[in-house]
């Protein structure tokens, strides 16, 4: 089971007023895989917390395993409320369904075709991922993409091949364009 913290992923702000504490809460949204059931916490320190859910729960921390909005309302020692969303949105690992490289042009491209329910980015080294599904390739040869799941559902891989020829052909012995 997942377990997301939001102490650890989103500190609540808290500042000193007239009326006591003020506190702003950052609305978020959470990805789950495939229904996998994943926690989802409330800030701690407060005396009271009132989630959305039927039946209505009471603790700081609740088990999802749904899509949906989740609103968690929050009190403290003055009886000052406020309320935090949680957006649940399911997610899956990408399949990869198609690489258009267009081979023998001037400026070669792979454009990644994938289907799946998620949110997606795409790298050529698993490393340095972009949000386009396009790549500009320096040259000819094999190319591995890599498709991750931006709710940590996973990443797929797969390899391919871009093929172009030298444009223009010196058959001069010096071991330069050569040959085609």
């Amino acid at each position: 089971m997942k377990d997301l913290i939001l102490n650890e992923i989103n500190e609540a702000i808290r500042e000193l007023n007239e009326e006591g504490i003020k506190c702003t809460f950052n609305n978020e949204i959470i990805g789950i895989c495939n229904n996998t059931p994943t926690n989802i916490s409330a800030p701690s320190g407060f005396s009271s917390y009132s989630w959305n859910t039927n039946p209505v729960q009471t603790s700081q921390t609740i088990s999802v395993s749904n899509a949906g909005t989740y609103i968690v309302t929050i009190t403290n020692a003055n009886n000052c409320t406020k309320t935090q969303t949680f957006t649940i949105v399911n997610s899956e690992v990408a399949t990869i369904t198609n690489i258009e490289v267009n081979d023998f042009e001037e400026q070669l491209t792979a454009t990644i075709s994938v289907t799946g329910n998620g949110n997606y980015e795409y790298s050529l080294d698993g490393i340095t991922f972009q949000s386009s599904p396009v790549f500009n390739l320096s040259d000819s040869g094999e190319y591995t993409v890599y498709v991750n799941d931006k709710n940590n559902c996973g990443v797929v891989f797969e390899t391919f091949y871009a093929l172009s020829y030298p444009k223009f052909f010196t058959p001069n012995g010096d071991n330069y364009n050569d040959t085609w």
